[in-house]
C-alpha cells in the first residue's frame, strides 16, 4: 500500500480500493523494572490513548 500521493506521480499505478480500511497491531515495550516510575506511566498511558481515540475514527 502506498500514499495517494505517490500514485499521482505515476501513470503505472492505480487506486484499486478507495474504501479499503487498513488495520495494523501496535506494541508498547516497557521493561517490568520502571513500568510504574511515574514519568514512563504517563507517557505510556497517554501514548494508549493516542491509538484508542484513533481507533474510533
Amino acid at each position: 500500500m502506498l500514499p495517494d500521493f505517490v500514485i499521482s506521480e505515476t501513470d503505472c499505478l492505480h487506486k484499486i480500493d478507495p474504501d479499503a480500511v487498513l488495520t495494523r497491531e501496535v506494541w508498547l515495550i516497557v521493561h517490568s523494572e520502571i513500568k510504574n516510575v511515574p514519568s514512563v506511566r504517563v507517557v505510556s498511558d497517554a501514548l494508549r490513548q493516542i491509538f484508542v481515540d484513533r481507533r474510533v475514527r
